[in-house]
């Protein structure tokens, strides 16, 4: 719910929150607003990371069937991109669904691994 929150916030709760986190960040934020890393996109891709996580690590049949956890996150992704054109402040954006595919294949790569390396 989370996370379904965070990609419907208007772009002004977007601004703010990124206010907040500068004001207590321990870097100064002029270096990080000028690096070349698309906060954005790793912001995307964290998300969905941890979404399929949490479905293989906490139902058991996804750890059968991981192939559903990346249909269902690969959907949710396509259908929050498409949503956020309504959201004032927002846009769809073809970046941030492949980031959010990068985030779902590497949190099922991940999970399974760890898994299987648990299991042996």
């Amino acid at each position: 719910m989370v996370i379904l929150i965070a990609m419907f916030l208007p772009g002004q709760g977007v601004e703010a929150i990124q206010s907040y986190v500068h004001s207590w960040w321990p870097w100064p934020s002029s270096g990080l607003a000028s690096s070349k890393l698309p906060i954005d996109k790793v912001v995307h891709t964290f998300l969905f990371f941890l979404c399929a996580i949490l479905f293989i690590r906490g139902w058991r049949v996804f750890r059968q069937h991981w192939y559903l956890v990346l249909l269902y996150l690969i959907i949710l992704g396509i259908l929050t991109e498409w949503l956020q054109q309504y959201v004032p402040g927002r846009s769809k954006s073809l970046g941030d669904l492949l980031a959010d595919g990068v985030g779902v294949v590497a949190g099922v790569v991940l999970a399974l691994a760890y898994l299987r390396r648990r299991r042996t």
